[in-house]
């Protein structure tokens, strides 16, 4: 869902001197600012070079142009899509500044493409990993792929707990600061002989531990957002409410004691006429999914079930919905 990829800072500073031909360059730039924003992380250096030579450079488009390229930064920046990775200057300066640290950061990094200048012979004299250039980057397999990857549909039992991992929650996971699971259903299965249904249960330990293996230096958060019914706010219903919800924290205190994990709990009262969403999602601080599985992706043999999972767009709708539903108090 989420790929890495080195953008070399040539792309941005190359703009021409006539009218014309400055307005052809950046239309032909903007498409791949646009590809990062939907689902890339751009790799830059710690010292900040590689990002400050884009923003610098693109200060200098003009107007046309340069706003829609300003707002798509700006959401690049929202999202936490520049990620940082240690990186010395490469030897071999091809004068374009910002350069010799993006060579350095695309030969010594694990990262899904590589885009270059289309004039830029040095970045083809040196074999650059994963290397296209900006002409050919909306033609290429990469792209395709990029797009494709939007959408996942699996097939029941296509995938063991270990292959859907590689496929997914590595590339949402690996650098997210935050992960925020929701699914009404956890709080709805929650009334079992040993409290959660033990497919919920395992799916979320799974998906935790998985991100915390993510970042061993620690660092990972995690919120289960869900729901309790009330459907005619009789006084014995909030009882049962508060009960099941109770269940729930218990099931947050062992996962967090099991994965090492802080987990926060995030409990709504939910009634026939205002509900959490049907859908259930995984978001982060880069990348926002629906998942229509949610916690119950794992069946007995560890295999994933049938799951289909998209890009979510509009995560503050989401949001919405779940802010407008009244929160479970630890007691009446």
């Amino acid at each position: 869902m989420l790929f890495r990829a080195v953008h070399m800072p040539r792309l941005y500073q190359d703009l021409p001197t006539a009218d014309a031909e400055q307005k052809r360059y950046c239309s032909s730039i903007l498409p791949l600012m646009q590809s990062a924003a939907d689902n890339l992380v751009l790799l830059v250096d710690e010292d900040g070079r590689i990002r400050s030579s884009i923003v610098e450079s693109i200060s200098r488009w003009p107007i046309s142009h340069r706003k829609l390229a300003q707002l798509l930064l700006l959401r690049l920046e929202h999202f936490h899509r520049f990620v940082t990775v240690k990186s010395t200057p490469a030897e071999g300066d091809c004068g374009f500044d910002g350069c010799s640290y993006a060579r350095a950061i695309a030969q010594s990094t694990t990262h899904d493409v590589t885009v270059a200048a289309s004039n830029c012979v040095s970045c083809l004299k040196w074999g650059l990993p994963n290397l296209t250039n900006e002409g050919d980057y909306c033609v290429s397999t990469f792209f395709q792929r990029s797009v494709n990857a939007r959408t996942l549909e699996v097939r029941d039992r296509q995938y063991s707990k270990q292959e859907f991992a590689a496929l997914f929650l590595y590339p949402l996971l690996r650098h997210a600061s935050w992960l925020r699971i929701i699914d009404r259903w956890v709080g709805r299965h929650i009334f079992t002989a040993n409290g959660v249904e033990q497919s919920y249960r395992e799916t979320l330990e799974w998906i935790v531990q998985e991100y915390k293996n993510l970042h061993p230096k620690g660092g990972a958060r995690v919120t289960i957002v869900t729901g309790v019914q009330v459907r005619h706010e009789h006084a014995d219903e909030f009882r049962e409410a508060l009960a099941s919800a109770e269940q729930l924290r218990r099931l947050r205190d062992e996962l967090s004691s099991q994965t090492g994990v802080p987990i926060e709990l995030d409990i709504r009262f939910e009634k026939p006429t205002a509900e959490l969403p049907h859908a259930r999602y995984m978001f982060t601080d880069q990348f926002n999914v629906m998942i229509d599985r949610g916690a119950s992706l794992v069946d007995r043999n560890g295999r994933i079930r049938d799951v289909f999972v998209s890009q979510v767009r509009k995560p503050g709708e989401v949001m919405a919905q779940v802010q407008s539903l009244r929160k479970v108090p630890l007691s009446l």
